[in-house]
């Protein structure tokens, strides 16, 4: 398990009892993995900081106001990229295609474009080549959150730029021109995530999260 991109999936998912319990672990981990540059663990660092001294609702209602409410800092990727296409059913169906592909389940409810799911699944699946690359996909998508989230001097930035990181060291897909075409268009971000093929289908889906 990769457990910088787990630690990134529990920071970014909703806040709770089980989150504030695994502050004091974080540094150790991130330190020992070495994914992460120095300036990147000194942002770690101060993220980590600011949340140990907040009480949990506080660091709740923050939450909900930054990624619930603010659409532009969303943390469903696909919402960044096609807004309301029906493109970004098909990126769906792709996405849980891949997740399936490696033996991974997403809780009945979810959705596969979330963040955290997908730093959970790289985690749980991927060497830090590959994990790189899949990330590398949506570095646009994260510096534009990360931008939004360091105008608003929301700490949450913290985390993103550690994202950003990583994601620059990985390679990205280059788009087709018909899906740059079809991204202009749609005046949406110039990196595509997923390329999208399969046909719109529904299934349901059951899954547990994993433990460091």
């Amino acid at each position: 398990m990769l457990k910088s991109y787990k630690i990134l999936s529990l920071l970014l998912d909703y806040p709770t009892k089980e989150t504030q319990e695994l502050l004091p672990l974080v540094m150790p981990y991130l330190e020992e993995e070495k994914l992460l540059n120095k300036s990147s663990l000194r942002d770690m660092r101060r993220f980590v900081d600011i949340v140990r001294k907040l009480d949990l609702l506080d660091w709740q209602e923050i939450y909900t106001k930054e990624f619930d409410y603010a659409s532009s800092s969303s943390l469903y990727l696909f919402d960044q990229v096609y807004g309301d296409s029906k493109r970004r059913g098909m990126a769906m169906v792709d996405l849980k295609q891949l997740y399936a592909s490696e033996g991974m389940e997403i809780a009945t409810g979810e959705l596969p474009d979330y963040l955290p799911v997908l730093l959970e699944f790289i985690a749980s699946t991927q060497s830090p080549e590959k994990g790189a690359d899949l990330l590398a996909e949506a570095i646009n998508i994260l510096k534009k959150i990360e931008g939004v989230l360091r105008k608003g001097d929301c700490f949450y930035h913290y985390l993103f730029t550690g994202l950003v990181y990583l994601a620059s060291t990985g390679n990205a897909k280059p788009l087709t021109e018909e899906e740059r075409v079809e991204l202009e268009r749609m005046h949406a971000c110039e990196t595509c995530f997923f390329k999208q093929q399969a046909e719109m289908a529904e299934e349901g889906v059951t899954a547990e999260k994993y433990e460091l």
